[in-house]
């Protein structure tokens, strides 16, 4: 009986057990890597909502005091367009814009107010 014929299965199992764990870090962080960039684009619409919120108010408030923005009266025109030029949180890059766009399809009739919101889609790790 020779008790040194197993002598290199310590390093095969050191292997494999290598191997498992190697496989697991990589699920792992494939895992996470999804994750930040389903909350980062969840982050990015609701940013993207609140920001096409806020151009609505500003062309209403508009609408109330009858001027756009270069101060002129808005009466008479049937489409308005504000455009970028809304200032827009300065820590998003200027891949965001916004454009806020106020039909008014004449007769008294009740004007339409559109806002349009572009962003980057999301890239966490490019």
């Amino acid at each position: 009986m020779n008790i040194f014929r197993n002598k290199g299965i310590a390093f095969f199992i050191a292997l494999d057990l290598l191997i498992l764990l190697s496989i697991g870090a990589a699920v792992f962080l494939l895992n996470t890597y999804r994750h930040v960039n389903i909350n980062e684009a969840i982050s990015n619409r609701t940013r993207a909502i609140l920001i096409a919120e806020s151009g609505i108010a500003y062309a209403y408030w508009r609408i109330r005091i009858d001027q756009d923005q270069s101060g002129g009266s808005m009466a008479g025109a049937n489409i308005y367009t504000f455009d970028t030029s809304i200032p827009i949180n300065s820590s998003l890059s200027s891949a965001w814009s916004l454009v806020v766009k106020v039909t008014e399809p004449g007769g008294g009739s009740p004007k339409t107010i559109d806002s349009i919101v572009t962003y980057p889609k999301s890239t966490a790790f490019p």
